[in-house]
């Protein structure tokens, strides 16, 4: 399944990507040429992750605009609403922004349930504001 509409980079994954497909993606930290999962809603997101690179180094291709695929992960039996702001869980799977203080990589456009792989359109981030624009 790939992103529909979406612009992607290419970059190389910091490690074994293998079961990370559809996760939210930042840079590493002493080198934004490669992607490292995002494991919490404050960190930084550069895109979502399209593909699975199976080891250190190997192409990561990682949407960064418009509408991407992403798995979402850790709702705990409720439901992920359309519109809701999705920032990194632990896993760096998606997850809806219950308050404020995370930095949601975009907006989902379908529901969904832990285990899903639902549309989200993906937004510019404001750093000045500590969150996606629209999100308040």
């Amino acid at each position: 399944m790939d992103a529909k509409g979406s612009r992607n980079i290419s970059m190389k994954a910091a490690s074994n990507f293998s079961n990370k497909q559809y996760a939210i993606v930042t840079g590493l930290a002493n080198n934004y040429n490669y992607a490292a999962i995002a494991t919490a809603s404050n960190v930084w997101p550069i895109g979502v992750l399209q593909n699975a690179p199976n080891a250190s180094g190997k192409a990561a291709d990682v949407a960064v605009n418009g509408v991407a695929k992403i798995k979402i992960a850790g709702l705990a039996g409720s439901k992920l609403t359309i519109g809701s702001p999705i920032v990194a869980t632990a896993s760096g799977f998606g997850h809806s922004l219950a308050t404020t203080g995370g930095i949601p990589v975009g907006r989902a456009m379908q529901g969904g349930s832990s285990g899903d792989i639902v549309s989200v359109l993906l937004q510019a981030t404001n750093q000045a504001g500590g969150g996606s624009v629209g999100v308040k």
